[in-house]
């Protein structure tokens, strides 16, 4: 597995190499600058791997961790959603509906598919349709990646997620209540 760091390929031979980037991912060394698709660790621009690359990743993890991989994920994420929360200045915002108008160009700019979402009162909804990933290649790959989704949506829009489902293998839909 490669990951691209700046012009510099580095080979990822290792799961030890996949604990220590994701170790220094999860000590907030990541920015992101969503306006110009940009991400840089440590001050080095790269692309994230690639969404093809998700199942992938989540099978070397899933041999060695089990069913524990979905926490890891879901680490992960917590760390993603904090990142993002600071690199964009969410307190910006006015409300929940500009956060979700920033997240729906952050999701099309990724190439993560397509996202509405609709808000009535407490209650915000959020589907994204075309996913780049399969979610039904099986239950634990769709519960990691359930576990990642919600934990990043509720730090990211200082929400509870109540529930998260799929239709088919590549639309996700995300009910949360505003705290």
């Amino acid at each position: 597995m490669y990951l691209c760091i700046g012009l510099k390929i580095m080979h990822v031979s290792s799961i030890i190499d996949l604990i220590r980037l994701t170790k220094d991912l999860l000590k907030g060394d990541v920015s992101i600058k969503i306006d110009s698709g940009e991400i840089a660790f440590r001050g080095a621009r790269f692309v994230l791997i690639d969404a093809e690359l998700v199942r992938e990743l989540w099978g070397i993890y899933y041999n060695y961790f089990g069913s524990a991989t979905a926490v890891l994920f879901e680490s992960l994420d917590e760390a993603t959603g904090r990142v993002l929360r600071r690199r964009i200045g969410l307190e910006r915002f006015s409300n929940v509906k500009d956060v979700l108008e920033y997240l729906k160009d952050a999701v099309r700019l990724g190439g993560y598919g397509v996202m509405k979402y609709r808000v009535k009162d407490q209650a915000v909804e959020i589907v994204v349709e075309n996913l780049p990933i399969d979610l039904s290649f099986s239950d634990e790959f769709r519960n990691a990646i359930f576990a990642f989704t919600k934990t990043m949506i509720a730090s990211l829009l200082n929400v509870e997620v109540k529930n998260l489902s799929a239709e088919g293998n590549n639309k996700l839909i995300i009910e949360a209540i505003m705290k």
